[in-house]
């Protein structure tokens, strides 16, 4: 199990999914936009349909609200007319913008200011252990991660 998903279980309280989606319907979404994710991105949109952690952080789906900005196409409709290159799709808004590298299929935490890359991740998994669960696993009570 993925370690978003373990938080999850143990900090209920911090995590608010929006609810699984169907694969059917993900699929016709990306395929509308010609668009490829990472599978393990496919995997957890299935799942939690992405949703809200640590009461900031916003994990984009493409069924999220539009209202609340938590759309992966009002989202970055907005940043690319502040100049978000085409190569980027964001789906994490809070602490920072992290975005995938469509082409390469790698996640990366950019700078708001000019959308240049800061990080590069190869999995959800290393994205989330070194960006939005660093900042907060301390402050939630949450167990460190062992590393090798």
């Amino acid at each position: 199990m993925s370690l978003i998903l373990c938080d999850a279980q143990i900090r209920p309280d911090l995590f608010f999914w929006n609810g699984a989606i169907d694969s059917t319907r993900l699929r016709a979404w990306l395929s509308e936009r010609n668009l490829s994710i990472p599978n393990d991105l496919f995997d957890f949109l299935l799942l939690t349909g992405g949703g809200n952690v640590f009461e900031t952080e916003d994990l984009l789906c493409p069924f999220g609200s539009k209202e609340l900005g938590e759309d992966f196409d009002s989202v970055n409709s907005f940043h690319r007319s502040r100049g978000l290159p085409d190569n980027l799709l964001i789906f994490h808004i809070g602490l920072g913008i992290s975005a995938i590298q469509i082409a390469e299929g790698l996640y990366v935490s950019c700078r708001e200011s000019d959308y240049s890359v800061e990080h590069t991740f190869q999995t959800m998994e290393d994205w989330y252990r070194c960006t939005i669960r660093r900042e907060y696993y301390g402050r939630y009570g949450l167990p460190p991660v062992q590393t090798a």
